[in-house]
């Protein structure tokens, strides 16, 4: 449940900034949001970055949101192979020729891999094992 609040509040802060920067009544830019999101799958950042609530209804039936894209997964995908597109440590592992950067799966390592990781890298990334933008488990 608290994912959901979270991306609540995503929506709430990233509709009132694209209001106030395009000068656009909040209350539209809330309307057509969940217009786009019920009709289109459309997720706030594609609606935002992405420029969704710059184009026509036309053109929104032909952009590739993210309920078409599950559709296109599970039409192009196997089945057994799917694992690999929302499991991380999974796809590094199979893909590892063309992952082109170190990483490392924490809960699969030893403390001092864990340490020799750290040391070995100015900065890194923290990612779950599933989920996009950010969010996930």
């Amino acid at each position: 449940m608290n994912i959901y609040f979270q991306y609540i509040k995503k929506v709430f802060r990233l509709l009132s900034v694209l209001s106030k920067e395009k000068d656009i009544p909040r209350w539209y830019c809330f309307y057509d949001y969940f217009k786009s999101l019920l009709r289109h799958s459309c997720l706030i950042r594609q609606y935002v970055y992405g420029n969704f609530w710059k184009i026509s209804e036309a053109q929104r039936k032909k952009v590739l949101t993210y309920r078409r894209i599950c559709k296109l997964f599970d039409q192009l995908n196997q089945k057994s192979y799917i694992h690999f597109l929302e499991n991380k440590s999974d796809f590094n592992s199979f893909f590892k020729d063309f992952v082109h950067r170190d990483w490392l799966y924490v809960t699969a390592s030893s403390f001092e891999d864990f340490q020799k990781f750290i040391q070995k890298h100015h900065a890194v990334v923290v990612k779950p094992l599933r989920g996009v933008e950010g969010g996930g488990y």
